[in-house]
Formats: C-alpha cells, structure tokens, sequence
C-alpha cells in the first residue's frame, strides 16, 4: 500500500511541475504529520501557504508563476509582465511572478507581485502552460502598468503580438480605449505607445499624403507627379513620383501598413519596381510630420543622383 502511495505521489508531481497542493497531498493519503516530515527533511520546500515544491524538481520562473496563481486561489490569473512571457510577447519572465485577483480579496503571497482588478472576466481566461492567464489583448493593456516593463519593450511587445497574430491593431486601440474609460492602470502608458506608433491618432493615407505634398512644396522641392499609376497593366500607383528619374516617394501609415501580409505585400511590390529600374524611398507619418529637412534633403539626394549632373536644385 505504501508503495503505491508513493508511486502516486510521484506520478503527480512529474505532471504538475513538481508542485502539490495540501489539500492534493491530503487527497492522496498524506497526514499532516507526514507532509511535516517532508517539509523538516528538505525533501519537500513550501513555495506558497500550502504549497510545496519537489526539491528534487528545477526550480523554474513557470513554477513559481503556476504556484502564485494556485496560492491566489480561484480566479487568479498570471497577468501583466508574466502574462506576456507566457504569451512570448518579451523575451523573458519577471524578476517576480505577476499574477491579478479580484479586487477585495489579498491573498497573502510571498515573492510575488499581486494586482487587484474590479474587471476580471473569467469568460476571457485563457489557460497557457497549464496556467490561467489573461488573454493577449487584456495583457497588453496591463503591460504598461508592470513594474518589471519599459515603454520600449510595451512598444516591442505590440510588434511581436501583431506579427504573430496574437492580436490586431485594431483590436487593441478598441481594447485600450475601452479600458481608458474605466480609468484602469497602465492603459495610459499603451495609449502612448500606440499614438507615438500612430496605431490610434494617425490620419487616413489621403491625409497623409496631402501632408507629405505640403513638405514638397515648403521645402521647394520640385514639383512630383501625385499617384503616378505605371506598369504595363496599371499594377502599381505611387504616392509622388519623379518619372523622367524613375524615382517614387511613397508614405506609409504605420496603422496601415503594419500586418504580416500587407508588410510582405509591400516589400514584394517595391523589389519589383526596382527591378524595373525605379528608386523608390518610403517615409512614415513621423517622417513627414517631425522630420520633413531630412525627407527632403534624402529626396533632393536622390534626384541629383539620378540626374547624373547634380543639375537639380529645389524650386525657386
């Protein structure tokens, strides 16, 4: 009997990363007295109030999260910083497992940074790793109320989240400006992110490019030719072109232009253009708008290269 106590023991600890919980240990025959015994002969080591990790198993950042979540009892979730590990949008866990509970209850947890929030919403849990989890929109929102987190990496972990699929852009600027509404912490740090990206804020292209053609005309450049359509079917209308150089300007609105595909679209179009011989320079709403003597003198460079005499000059 012993021996197959033990062999069931076992068992759940190979499958729960070395972790039990009292009333699981209890479950599977051991007194109080016995699970003392473990803990005084540094067999077992108390991670949490009642949870014990195999000292035989790694110690590992995933079983200390999945302990802080068990210990913060039953509609804990890993959030913030180690919600986003989880999910693979930064690189590494949290000096400290982040975890959120419900707001009115304090679990009492050591090592572990705790978040109340009044808004858990169980429907939106998701299990990764075997460990329940806020889904990737709702992580993001409360990435930037991490401790652990820069603006820097919130900004990296949009891009990973969209290149992977986890998200879409448009979702979470929805996403941030319905939890902005409820005054909740961290949206303000995201809501800043994503206006610097211009994934919220930004103009459409037609506003855009009305923006791009003023810089054109306040900093004398030559006067371009507006949504030039070339190609031998018409494939490809550029923004601004210079057709007796073969050099086209386009401007990008990064909310539209951001996905994988319309990226790989993008990059496609343009190697064919150069293939066909045009020079083709490509600016973002924060070109245009806070660095137009850059666009400009980069435009002006290119049109005396491709003159081949260095007989362009900006308009009079």
């Amino acid at each position: 009997m012993e021996a197959y106590r033990e062999e069931r023991l076992n068992s759940w600890l190979s499958t729960h990363d070395g972790l039990i919980v009292r009333s699981e240990a209890s479950g599977l025959g051991m007194s109080r007295d016995e699970i003392y015994g473990r803990l005084e002969r540094l067999e077992w080591e108390r991670v949490q109030r009642n949870i014990y990790r195999h000292a035989a198993s790694p110690r590992t950042p995933l079983q200390m999260l999945a302990a802080a979540v068990t210990a913060g009892g039953e509609r804990a979730v890993a959030s913030h910083a180690s919600a986003a590990w989880l999910w693979g949008l930064i690189p590494r866990p949290p000096a400290l497992p982040e975890i959120s509970v419900p707001t009115g209850w304090a679990p009492k947890l050591t090592h572990v940074k705790v978040h109340r929030s009044s808004d858990l919403d169980p429907r939106r849990t998701i299990i990764r790793e075997g460990i329940p989890t806020t889904d990737p929109l709702r992580t993001l929102a409360d990435l930037g109320a991490s401790p652990f987190i820069e603006l820097k990496a919130l900004s990296e972990a949009i891009d990973r989240g969209a290149a992977t699929k986890l998200i879409t852009l448009r979702g979470l600027a929805e996403e941030a400006d319905r939890l902005s509404r409820r005054g909740r912490r961290g949206v303000g740090a995201l809501r800043r992110v994503l206006t610097e990206r211009h994934i919220i804020g930004a103009p459409n292209p037609s506003e855009l490019e009305k923006r791009a053609f003023r810089l054109f005309k306040r900093w004398r450049l030559p006067a371009p030719v507006c949504e030039l359509v070339v190609g031998p079917e018409g494939e490809y209308r550029l923004d601004f072109a210079y057709p007796e150089r073969q050099l086209a300007i386009e401007v990008d609105g990064y909310a539209y232009h951001f996905s994988p595909e319309q990226l790989q679209r993008d990059h496609a179009r343009r190697n064919r253009l150069q293939a066909k011989g045009w020079r083709v320079l490509v600016y973002t709403w924060v070109d245009v708008t806070h660095e137009g003597g850059r666009v400009a003198r980069e435009i002006l460079l290119q049109l005396r290269e491709t003159a081949g005499s260095g007989a362009v000059t900006p308009a009079r």
